[in-house]
């Protein structure tokens, strides 16, 4: 039945029975009207010159707006941390670095 059908029908027809909705793509949900209007995918200014999208809160406060503040880490950021906490020895992170292997701070 589900095969023979589009996304639009299947909605239409079961939308008088049961909760439905159809499952989006990426490009969909960032254009879907309802997303837009509850600016639930924002753009954030990165440091190093660029935008990148976000996944706002499905939670809206009328008088405390709740506001994406924490960047992701820049490429390299935490790699010392995250070897050394795997064991590494700060000759070896540092030699990783120089080779290429892993970017660094």
């Amino acid at each position: 039945w589900f095969k023979e059908r589009t996304r639009s029908q299947i909605s239409e027809v079961l939308s008088d029975k049961v909760p439905c909705a159809p499952v989006l793509t990426d490009l969909e949900l960032i254009n879907d009207p309802n997303v837009k209007a509850r600016e639930m995918i924002q753009e954030i200014p990165h440091p190093d010159g660029f935008t990148y999208h976000a996944i706002a809160t499905g939670i809206k406060f009328t008088e405390t707006p709740v506001a994406i503040n924490v960047l992701p880490p820049r490429l390299g950021e935490d790699s010392a941390e995250v070897l050394a906490s795997l064991g590494y020895s700060s000759d070896e992170i540092a030699q990783l670095i120089g080779e290429g292997v892993t970017k660094g701070a």
